[in-house]
């Protein structure tokens, strides 16, 4: 008898065993290895840089805190599902970043185009846009304004961060069939959800139907031409002999360019009499020389994660700065809640600079992909 209790002993140890190891495999996908995390990031991180530290959704917004975070669940469900889905359309096709920066374009134009519809609208928030360099009945100042600004700060720096907080998954798919779907679905209430409540503030405006069509057509054209044009070929920049630049002098670039691209806007925004073509042909040629340099740089010997923080960390410093003459610094809540979105930025990138330094990981080569 006491031979038999010792084999049902040992059989229910061995039966104990399998049963944890099936326990541990089916939690490991959904745990460790699981996108939701990262994706859960991204979703916030997209609002937090894209409005918060930009000074366009401060903490006293609509006279309360509570507004806020209405606003910015409100904000994350269109940011944050639309920089999901097109980090997860880019990655699945083997694109890199310029295949996300031109998704990020027509993203741009889908918010300001389609939803708020801020590019037809004369009285949007009494703003009256269309009188901004208006050409062919368009404000091309607040178009070369509004469209740049979401694909890089909207969507390109909360993706290049996203990822390199989660470096350990690379450039992999952070979601299967159903989170692609739950993040379309999220993406849809966002969409609905930001043009109800502009159709409702802007006094019930919809655009003429061929201004909406041609504004369409552009996002449908330009994420056609961005994932045709920019496949990634895993032999690029292979035989590279020059050393990419430090990341230093990369993200003194960045940060250069990206405040002269805010400035001339902020200047234009205070003397609104100054010509039109000033910011238009001062974003297109920062635009134009600074995709050229990050594509020269980015093929030489040496260029990867370091420089794309670097790049991200200059974009991201232009928002702390320019955040300040967004908000009313008359107001202590939205001055506090200022600093305290520049502190966080700083952090984040100070600790990504540090892990960087500490792990060689991070400093592996990676084939040529563009500008982040």
């Amino acid at each position: 008898m006491a031979a038999l209790n010792t084999v049902k002993r040992e059989e229910n140890g061995i039966i104990s065993d399998v049963a944890l190891a099936q326990v541990k495999s089916a939690i490991r996908p959904l745990t460790r290895r699981s996108g939701f995390l990262p994706c859960a990031v991204l979703f916030f991180l997209a609002p937090l840089v894209g409005e918060v530290l930009a000074g366009s959704t401060p903490l006293d917004i609509l006279g309360s805190p509570a507004s806020f975070l209405t606003l910015l669940l409100l904000e994350a469900l269109l940011y944050g599902s639309g920089a999901v889905l097109i980090r997860e359309i880019a990655r699945r096709t083997g694109r890199g970043w310029p295949a996300i920066l031109g998704l990020g374009l027509a993203y741009g134009v889908l918010e300001e185009g389609l939803i708020t519809q801020s590019f037809f609208n004369p009285d949007f928030l009494g703003l009256h846009l269309l009188g901004l360099g208006s050409l062919l009945g368009l404000g091309w100042v607040w178009i070369t304004d509004l469209v740049p600004l979401h694909a890089v700060w909207s969507i390109g720096v909360p993706i290049a961060l996203a990822e390199l907080v989660f470096r350990g998954r690379g450039t992999d798919a952070w979601l299967g069939r159903l989170g692609l779907t739950l993040a379309s679905a999220l993406f849809a209430v966002g969409v609905l959800s930001m043009w109800l409540a502009t159709y409702a503030s802007e006094r019930n405006f919809v655009a003429p139907w061929p201004k909406l069509l041609g504004a369409l057509a552009v996002v449908v054209v330009i994420p056609q031409l961005a994932l045709r044009l920019t496949r990634r070929s895993a032999g690029a920049g292979s035989a590279a002999v020059a050393l990419a630049p430090s990341a230093c002098l990369v993200g003194v670039a960045s940060f250069t360019a990206a405040s002269l691209f805010m400035g001339v806007h902020q200047l234009y925004s205070a003397f609104p009499n100054l010509p039109g073509a000033v910011p238009v042909a001062v974003t297109v040629a920062v635009a134009a020389a600074m995709i050229g340099l990050v594509l020269h740089w980015s093929r030489r010997h040496g260029w990867g994660p370091v420089h794309h923080l670097a790049l991200a960390a200059g974009a991201l410093f232009t928002y702390a700065w320019t955040g300040f003459f967004t908000i009313s610094l008359g107001d202590r809540l939205d001055l506090a809640g200022q600093v305290v979105a520049d502190g966080l930025a700083v952090a984040l990138v100070v600790v990504l600079a540090v892990q960087m330094s500490r792990n060689r990981s991070y400093r592996r080569l990676e084939p040529v992909e563009g500008p982040p």
